[in-house]
């Protein structure tokens, strides 16, 4: 289990990457929104993704600052490193960016409730992975896979480690 302290050292971390707006749309007029084929971004920018705005794919992350926008909880990007793009690791991962975009995103719900937004995320995403042990708020990975199917699962705590189960099993 993580010390209490470094879970505030990450919230300070996302809220500094956020300059204190959670849900607050960062309009031009304060010069950190870019509009992308009419887009203008709400939620996310280079300084809320620092390192990987140019990494990933731009369509998915209009999907995600719309999620954000439209979803009935209030979100922000997990500051964990490589919630959004990752140049190690699995080159099967959505988040893997070398050689590609892209198009995976770790979002921390800071309040709401998680089954809802997690239900509101399947209609939106090709996979949706539910995170009910994050800390310090519990999340969802969402990602721009392609297919028939949404692909689900969650990520619980069992002990003292992370394990993968089906993400009907989170909301237990």
């Amino acid at each position: 289990m993580m010390p209490f302290w470094p879970s505030l050292l990450l919230l300070g971390l996302g809220w500094l990457m956020t300059r204190g707006r959670l849900n607050e749309p960062v309009g031009q007029d304060q010069g950190t929104a870019e509009a992308v084929a009419g887009y203008t971004f709400r939620y996310l920018s280079p300084e809320v993704i620092p390192g990987c705005w140019d990494k990933m794919d731009l369509a998915f992350l209009i999907r995600v600052d719309q999620f954000m926008w439209d979803s009935p909880g209030e979100w922000m990007v997990s500051p964990a490193v490589g919630a959004a793009c990752r140049d190690y690791g699995s080159t099967t991962s959505r988040h893997y960016a070398v050689g590609r975009k892209a198009d995976a995103i770790d979002l921390m719900l800071v309040d709401g409730d998680l089954e809802e937004n997690y239900r509101f995320a399947l209609a939106r995403f090709g996979g949706v992975g539910v995170y009910p042990d994050w800390i310090p708020f519990h999340g969802l990975h969402v990602d721009g896979r392609e297919g028939d199917r949404v692909a689900t699962w969650a990520g619980i705590r069992q002990g003292g480690e992370q394990v993968y189960v089906a993400a009907e099993q989170a909301f237990v």
